[in-house]
C-alpha cells in the first residue's frame, strides 16, 4: 500500500512539473511574405524568420512557436487578448514622437507604419522613411552600395531632437 502511495504521488508531482508539448506549424503564414504587392514597399520576399523562402519558417523545425507546453502557446501567441498591442497604446504617448520606419522591412508594412503615426496622441509627430533598410537597419541585399541605414536613422534622430530642443 505503501508503494502505491509513493507511485501515485510521484505521479502527480510528475503532471504538476512536466507538461505536454504541443507542435504547431505555419505560425508565420503571411501571404504578403510571398506577394511584395500586398500594400507595396522595398522588402525583399521572405520573413525575419526566414528570408528568401517562408517556407522554412512554416514547416522547419525550430522555428517562432514550433514546439510549446498549451500555456506558453496561449502567452505567447495571445495577441489580440494582450494588453501589448502598440496601436492601442500609442494613443497615450503625449510626448513628441518620431516613427523611423524601414521601407524594405519584411514584418512592418507601411500601412501599419501609417496606421501607428495616425493612432499616436501627440500634435507634434512625424514619419520618416528609412530608403533601402531592412528591420533591422542593415542594407537591403538587393542594393548594392547603399548609405549605412543606422547611421542614417542615427542623424534622422539627432537632427530631429535639436529641432525640438533648440
Amino acid at each position: 500500500m505503501r508503494d502505491k502511495r509513493r507511485v501515485q504521488k510521484l505521479s502527480i508531482q510528475q503532471k504538476g512539473h512536466f507538461h505536454r508539448l504541443l507542435t504547431f506549424f505555419r505560425t508565420v503564414a503571411n501571404p504578403s511574405y510571398l506577394d511584395p504587392r500586398m500594400d507595396a514597399s522595398a522588402r525583399p520576399l521572405g520573413t525575419i524568420f526566414a528570408p528568401d523562402d517562408p517556407m522554412l519558417s512554416n514547416w522547419g523545425w525550430g522555428r517562432p512557436g514550433r514546439v510549446l507546453t498549451p500555456r506558453s502557446w496561449l502567452s505567447t501567441w495571445s495577441g489580440p487578448s494582450s494588453r501589448a498591442e502598440f496601436l492601442e497604446t500609442i494613443g497615450d504617448v503625449t510626448l513628441p514622437t518620431l516613427i523611423l520606419a524601414a521601407d524594405g522591412d519584411t514584418e512592418t508594412y507601411p500601412a501599419q507604419q501609417q496606421q501607428l503615426l495616425d493612432a499616436s496622441g501627440p500634435i507634434d509627430k512625424e514619419l520618416q522613411i528609412l530608403e533601402q533598410a531592412s528591420h533591422f537597419l542593415t542594407p537591403l541585399s538587393s542594393v548594392p552600395n547603399t548609405p549605412n541605414p543606422r547611421e542614417r536613422a542615427a542623424d534622422i534622430l539627432v537632427a530631429w531632437i535639436r529641432e525640438r530642443l533648440s
